[in-house]
Protein backbone atom coordinates (compact mmCIF):
# COMPACT_ATOMS: atom_id res chain seq x y z
CA UNK A 1 0.00 0.00 0.00
CA UNK A 2 1.04 3.34 -0.75
CA UNK A 3 0.30 6.72 -0.32
CA UNK A 4 1.69 9.46 -2.92
CA UNK A 5 2.13 13.09 -2.29
CA UNK A 6 -1.32 13.97 -3.24
CA UNK A 7 -2.85 12.20 -1.44
CA UNK A 8 -4.02 8.68 -3.55
CA UNK A 9 -3.84 5.69 -2.23
CA UNK A 10 -2.62 2.87 -4.30
CA UNK A 11 -3.11 -0.86 -2.99
CA UNK A 12 -1.70 -3.26 -5.44
CA UNK A 13 -0.21 -0.27 -7.42
CA UNK A 14 2.91 2.23 -7.00
CA UNK A 15 1.20 5.06 -8.46
CA UNK A 16 -2.11 5.48 -7.62
CA UNK A 17 -4.42 7.16 -10.07
CA UNK A 18 -7.30 8.12 -8.03
CA UNK A 19 -8.06 8.81 -4.30
CA UNK A 20 -8.09 5.10 -3.99
CA UNK A 21 -6.90 2.98 -6.46
CA UNK A 22 -6.88 -0.84 -6.19
CA UNK A 23 -5.37 -2.45 -8.49
CA UNK A 24 -4.95 -6.51 -8.26
CA UNK A 25 -3.70 -9.02 -11.69
CA UNK A 26 -4.47 -12.31 -9.37
CA UNK A 27 -7.08 -14.28 -11.55
CA UNK A 28 -7.88 -16.25 -8.33
CA UNK A 29 -9.96 -13.89 -5.85
CA UNK A 30 -11.99 -11.42 -6.11
CA UNK A 31 -10.89 -7.88 -6.26
CA UNK A 32 -13.27 -5.93 -4.12
CA UNK A 33 -15.35 -7.39 -2.21
CA UNK A 34 -18.00 -5.21 0.49
CA UNK A 35 -19.78 -7.24 2.89
CA UNK A 36 -22.22 -5.86 5.32
CA UNK A 37 -23.31 -8.26 7.84
CA UNK A 38 -26.53 -6.18 9.57
CA UNK A 39 -30.04 -6.10 7.67
CA UNK A 40 -30.62 -2.44 9.79
CA UNK A 41 -31.03 -0.48 6.46
CA UNK A 42 -28.02 0.76 6.18
CA UNK A 43 -25.91 0.70 2.32
CA UNK A 44 -23.28 -2.04 2.07
CA UNK A 45 -22.16 0.63 -0.36
CA UNK A 46 -22.78 4.19 -1.27
CA UNK A 47 -21.82 6.49 -4.30
CA UNK A 48 -22.33 10.19 -4.32
CA UNK A 49 -21.65 12.20 -6.85
CA UNK A 50 -22.76 16.11 -6.00
CA UNK A 51 -23.72 16.57 -9.35
CA UNK A 52 -27.66 15.62 -10.72
CA UNK A 53 -25.95 16.87 -14.12
CA UNK A 54 -26.77 14.28 -17.86
CA UNK A 55 -23.09 14.89 -18.14
CA UNK A 56 -21.82 13.28 -14.42
CA UNK A 57 -21.09 9.94 -14.50
CA UNK A 58 -21.67 8.62 -11.14
CA UNK A 59 -20.85 4.95 -12.08
CA UNK A 60 -19.21 3.10 -15.16
CA UNK A 61 -18.50 -0.77 -15.09
CA UNK A 62 -16.35 -1.58 -17.82
CA UNK A 63 -14.86 -4.98 -19.10
CA UNK A 64 -11.78 -4.94 -21.33
CA UNK A 65 -14.42 -4.40 -24.35
CA UNK A 66 -15.86 -0.66 -22.55
CA UNK A 67 -18.88 -0.14 -20.68
CA UNK A 68 -21.63 -2.61 -19.52
CA UNK A 69 -23.33 -0.83 -17.21
CA UNK A 70 -23.07 2.94 -17.01
CA UNK A 71 -25.08 5.64 -14.04
CA UNK A 72 -25.39 8.95 -14.88
CA UNK A 73 -26.30 11.59 -12.20
CA UNK A 74 -29.54 12.24 -13.17
CA UNK A 75 -30.55 8.57 -12.51
CA UNK A 76 -30.35 7.28 -15.93
CA UNK A 77 -29.00 3.88 -16.60
CA UNK A 78 -27.43 2.66 -19.21
CA UNK A 79 -26.47 -1.70 -19.97
CA UNK A 80 -24.42 -2.24 -22.55
CA UNK A 81 -24.24 1.17 -23.63
CA UNK A 82 -22.42 4.39 -22.20
CA UNK A 83 -24.70 6.98 -25.12
CA UNK A 84 -27.86 6.93 -23.10
CA UNK A 85 -30.65 7.82 -26.03
CA UNK A 86 -33.10 10.44 -25.06
CA UNK A 87 -34.65 11.00 -21.52
CA UNK A 88 -34.42 7.20 -21.24
CA UNK A 89 -34.42 5.99 -17.30
CA UNK A 90 -33.18 2.89 -18.80
CA UNK A 91 -31.28 2.17 -21.95
CA UNK A 92 -30.39 -1.20 -22.85
CA UNK A 93 -28.01 -2.28 -26.01
CA UNK A 94 -28.98 -5.86 -26.97
CA UNK A 95 -31.95 -8.59 -26.04
CA UNK A 96 -33.96 -7.81 -22.94
CA UNK A 97 -35.80 -10.91 -21.50
CA UNK A 98 -38.49 -10.18 -18.66
CA UNK A 99 -41.29 -12.48 -17.86
CA UNK A 100 -43.74 -9.00 -17.44
CA UNK A 101 -43.81 -5.81 -19.32
CA UNK A 102 -46.01 -2.93 -17.27
CA UNK A 103 -46.22 0.55 -17.60
CA UNK A 104 -44.36 3.59 -15.78
CA UNK A 105 -46.94 3.46 -12.62
CA UNK A 106 -46.31 -1.11 -12.36
CA UNK A 107 -50.13 -1.07 -14.01
CA UNK A 108 -51.28 -2.83 -17.35
CA UNK A 109 -48.89 -5.51 -17.49
CA UNK A 110 -48.48 -8.11 -19.91
CA UNK A 111 -46.77 -11.37 -20.27
CA UNK A 112 -44.60 -11.73 -23.46
CA UNK A 113 -45.13 -15.69 -23.63
CA UNK A 114 -48.71 -14.98 -24.32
Amino acid sequence: MIINPFGNVGIGTTAPAAKLYVNDSSASQDGLNVYKASASGYAALKVRHESNSTSSVVADFQNSLGSVMYVRADGNVGIGTNSLSGGLKLDVEGPVGATQYCDENGANCFDPET
